[in-house]
């Protein structure tokens, strides 16, 4: 139990309580958890994805951003790359949240068997230590209540998502293959345009936006 206590007044300005082995996973993601929530409290952090807490440990950064560059380039091997060092960021700092989040979508790419349960579980230990990640919440979030047309559904998750992570390179790619597959094909174009924009290194939107344009 993690308590904010104003002494002068004996008043209890915020409380929560940490489950080791449910919502934290070390001592180290307990400090965070409870310095996050107490910026929050304070008004000195503002709760999005910018500000969630960044990883300090270099090994895990490095692993991280070569693994990115693997899941773009798609491919068995090259996801089975990035999966091996997703898995040692994260040994490194297992409260790295954008690591369970890309190691979430490689688990998606790779589609083997229990692949969508495992990418949930990802999102959801992601989500749990940033809530504004908008990949994982995209894989995470249940069907919109309320809406029966999965187009729809569909339409504001990938909005939503997006409003958290604007240039997600999967996020964008998926969004525009969603739209072409319902025949919304000149607003999937300028998705295309939009991640190859703000990707323009990256072969995955290399790729789709060359085809786009044939």
């Amino acid at each position: 139990m993690s308590i904010l206590l104003q002494t002068d007044q004996q008043k209890i300005l915020w409380k929560d309580e940490f489950r080791f082995g449910g919502d934290i996973d070390s001592q180290k993601g307990l400090q965070r958890r409870v310095s996050q929530r107490l910026s929050e409290l304070l008004g000195t952090r503002t709760r999005t994805a910018e500000y969630c807490e960044p990883t300090d440990n270099i090994e895990a950064l490095e692993a991280y951003h070569q693994a990115r560059i693997y899941i773009n380039q798609k491919g068995p091997e090259k996801l089975e790359q990035a999966e091996q060092l997703l898995k040692k960021a994260i040994s490194f700092d297992p409260e790295y949240a954008r690591a369970y989040s890309a190691l979430a979508i490689t688990s998606l790419l790779q589609r083997e068997r229990g692949a969508m349960r495992l990418a949930f579980d990802l999102s959801r230990k992601a989500l749990n230590r940033c809530p504004t990640l908008g990949a994982a919440y995209k894989i995470w979030v249940p069907p919109y209540e309320g809406i029966s047309n999965n187009l729809i559904s569909g339409e504001l998750q990938y909005r939503d998502a997006l409003a958290m992570e604007p240039n997600h390179l999967w996020m964008l790619d998926n969004y525009a293959n969603s739209l072409m597959d319902h025949g919304i094909g000149d607003e999937a174009i300028k998705i295309i345009e939009r991640a190859y924009r703000n990707n323009p290194l990256q072969a995955r939107a290399v790729v789709t936006y060359a085809w786009a344009n044939l």
